[in-house]
């Protein structure tokens, strides 16, 4: 287990002193996923690195992680804003294990389940709208 609430705290906190009192929490979400990666010193996509890289102080130590990765690191900061967060993922996409797996983060904004992915894995996503996810367009 590593010790990751500290580190996290630390580029989480000027986010949320930024964001307005009264911020949804989809906004916080939002802000967390649009500056945090940044905070931590500019984390990037790889893929393949599970199982050496997954954990919120490895992907920051290394600067970059998988799906699985990106998306343990986006929750583990989201929990510390306190927004309830969850990992989502398939052990085989499109149902063939050849394929590999995905991992993503779903969000709970107070009345249903929202999903995408922490920016490194798929930025220009939304919360509101779930077919703008690069996983949801044909293959």
């Amino acid at each position: 287990r590593t010790h990751w609430h500290g580190l996290l705290a630390k580029a989480v906190e000027p986010i949320l002193v930024a964001l307005p009192r009264h911020a949804s929490i989809s906004d916080v979400a939002e802000a967390i996923n649009s500056e945090f990666w940044q905070n931590v010193g500019g984390i990037k996509f790889h893929s393949g690195q599970t199982p050496l890289i997954f954990d919120p102080v490895s992907t920051v130590a290394f600067g970059y992680a998988s799906c699985t990765g990106v998306s343990t690191t986006y929750i583990a900061a989201l929990r510390v804003a306190g927004v309830p967060a969850r990992l989502v993922g398939t052990p085989a996409w499109l149902g063939d294990p050849t394929r590999g797996n995905h991992n993503w983060v779903e969000i709970w904004d107070g009345s249903v389940w929202r999903f995408w992915e922490g920016r490194p894995a798929g930025g220009g996503e939304t919360l509101t709208n779930p077919c703008d996810k690069w996983f949801c367009k044909a293959a």
